[in-house]
């Protein structure tokens, strides 16, 4: 699962240090200095985490914390709060566990990179939970699947904002990544996206979890169940 983290700092050296860190693991490291810049995406493009520094000229870390709850895109994901070495993680946890921000995690400047880690693997268990939350509308489409240079006709199963499950019409030896192209029900331009196997299960089905989504691709995607649970609720 490759995650896609918004980490907002003054500071120009903790991005550069957190990006040197987690890059290799599969995340997207999307830095910015001005938590202005970083509310102005909020509606447009859509992250997996966010890590935010408290302290910052301009608009602050809580009120950008506030306007990624707010925000239609990029509501529920997970968030850092990061502060200064006077008011550490104990001190964060305490004065703004309870508000409504939903603030998950709480990282001290300066941290080592064993914290890091530990809070990089802990966004991963949480946005795991809350991608499995997503509702899944069934929809049976062809799948263009291209893998090691081979291409494959799948068909789909059902669909969420997070993946889909496909059905691959016999046995496959599919590798984990795949390059996937299909296109949604009224759409004139295709999807086309890369994707992780998750599972193979029985009848040669399998689960895979969309990455990499860019925002047009989040739009159509969120457009198709919104109205197929629209139909569901008034059938």
């Amino acid at each position: 699962m490759r995650l896609k983290l918004l980490l907002i700092d003054h500071d120009a050296l903790t991005p550069a240090l957190v990006a040197v860190a987690l890059e290799p693991l599969e995340c997207e490291v999307r830095a910015f200095r001005e938590a202005r810049e970083a509310a102005a995406l909020l509606e447009s493009e859509s992250f997996d985490a966010a890590i935010i520094d408290m302290e910052m000229p301009g608009m602050s870390g809580l009120e950008l914390a506030g306007r990624i709850r707010s925000s239609a895109r990029n509501r529920s994901i997970p968030i850092v709060l990061m502060s200064n070495p006077v008011q550490g993680e104990a001190a964060l946890r305490e004065e703004y566990g309870g508000t409504d921000l939903g603030i998950h995690f709480y990282l001290a400047k300066p941290f080592t990179p064993e914290r890091l880690y530990s809070i990089y693997y802990a966004l991963r268990r949480a946005i795991g939970r809350e991608k499995r939350h997503f509702p899944r509308v069934p929809l049976r489409l062809p799948v263009s699947c291209r893998a090691d240079g081979q291409v494959f006709e799948l068909f789909s199963l059902d669909l969420s904002l997070g993946g889909m499950c496909l059905t691959a019409g016999g046995d496959l030896n599919l590798p984990k990544t795949l390059e996937l192209e299909f296109t949604l029900p009224r759409a004139t331009e295709p999807i086309r996206c890369r994707a992780q196997v998750l599972r193979q299960g029985p009848a040669d089905s399998l689960g895979v979890e969309f990455f990499a989504v860019s925002a047009e691709m989040q739009t159509m995607l969120q457009r198709q169940v919104d109205e197929a649970l629209r139909t569901a609720a008034g059938a």
